[in-house]
């Protein structure tokens, strides 16, 4: 993938295909999906998670958005790190990743709006305090059955695209970079301006 030069992007779209959380261990063709595990208070458990063992940026960003002071939890993450396999391509490198996250409130998960409107602060919030590195933001509103909580609603699963460098290091610390930055958007974000906010009810 060939990212053009001062590209910065954010957009979103509704995945038809649903899912359960929690979801169970499951192999496919070139990948594996690890079994779920609850983070939002259980930070501990982190150290179980292998997609974030090698990577810091993602480390902490399950770290942060689980923590009790923001409105979200994780429901996944990924990277991957790659090299376009062509000679005349004179920056090849580039970093793909996602992290799935979900409002941790019974009272917000239920209504695509939430996050539509989540989505437009970030897409606000990208203009007034730009970013520096080539990155798409790519959000996925997913629906998904909370089993724990007995609900249906949705998730946000965002993809974090980077664009081409000429070493890998620089394409890894550009894609680290982009990560914390959706990530202090996000620990940013309080609920406090909706109504009944201080009655709503956690789903973990």
């Amino acid at each position: 993938m060939v990212m053009e030069k001062e590209y910065v992007k954010a957009s979103l779209k509704i995945r038809e295909r649903g899912k359960a959380i929690p979801y169970p261990h499951k192999e496919h063709e070139n990948s594996i999906t690890h079994d779920f595990i609850p983070l939002k208070r259980n930070l501990e458990a982190i150290t179980c998670i292998p997609e974030v063992k090698d990577n810091k940026h993602l480390r902490n960003a399950l770290m942060i958005l689980n923590g009790n002071d923001t409105a979200f939890f994780t429901v996944g993450c990924e990277k991957a790190f790659n090299k376009i396999d062509d000679p005349n391509v004179t920056e090849p490198y580039w970093a793909k990743g996602f992290l799935d996250i979900s409002f941790n409130y019974r009272e917000l998960v239920g209504d695509a709006v939430h996050y539509f409107q989540l989505f437009f602060f970030f897409n606000q919030y990208l203009k007034e305090k730009p970013i520096k590195e080539l990155v798409h933001y790519q959000w996925d509103l997913v629906g998904a059955n909370f089993l724990d909580a007995g609900i249906s609603g949705w998730t946000a699963f965002i993809w974090i695209i980077g664009g081409n460098y000429s070493t890998s290091d620089e394409s890894e610390a550009a894609w680290g970079q982009a990560v914390d930055y959706l990530v202090g958007f996000l620990k940013a974000f309080s609920i406090d301006g909706y109504d009944g906010a201080q009655d709503f009810v956690s789903i973990y």
